[in-house]
């Protein structure tokens, strides 16, 4: 889906948004309506790969940096396929290496879902050797986590100690 929004000198330009309908027969369907946008006019949601995990739904947005020509997947999550909260932004889920040239350097796009085993999440995803508008080869990937992976906490500075602090979590056992 497509929007217009002006640039910070005032030109108008289109970007890609992710857009939502509903259908009961696959021939009538509600008008689309969009739900989810680029935080920047830069950043732009190229495709997101939706799909239900442990009651909430979870969207793989593949954002495209105008700036970089570049393309990764980040994580989002939903209550309803309606209201869509970015995890993170900013912060690839599978993240672009950093060697030009590399086999995901210049884009990665997630499979439609991930494949989940008792003891990890594949996902399978198509990463790219060039930048978004040139010509580049494709290659078949595939990024683990374990069952709990979708997020997780990081120190900024490895060699610092470091803590969370949570609300109280009730424990039985």
């Amino acid at each position: 889906m497509w929007k217009l929004k002006k640039d910070k000198n005032g030109k108008e330009m289109g970007i890609r948004i992710v857009g939502r309908s509903e259908s009961s027969d696959y021939k009538t369907w509600t008008r689309t309506e969009p739900i989810f946008e680029g935080n920047e006019i830069h950043l732009q949601i190229y495709s997101m790969p939706i799909f239900e995990y442990n009651g909430i739904y979870l969207g793989l947005p593949a954002i495209f940096n105008v700036k970089t020509d570049t393309v990764q997947t980040e994580l989002a999550w939903s209550p309803d396929t309606i209201k869509w909260y970015r995890i993170c932004p900013g912060t690839a889920l599978i993240p672009n290496s950093e060697t030009k040239g590399d086999i995901d350097w210049g884009c990665i796009y997630s499979a439609k879902s991930p494949i989940i085993l008792n003891n990890e999440i594949r996902l399978y995803y198509s990463g790219s050797d060039g930048p978004h508008t040139d010509w580049r080869k494709g290659y078949f990937c595939l990024a683990t986590l374990r069952p709990d992976g979708f997020a997780g906490y990081k120190t900024i500075d490895d060699t610092l100690e470091s803590s969370i602090i949570t609300v109280p979590i009730p424990w039985n056992g």
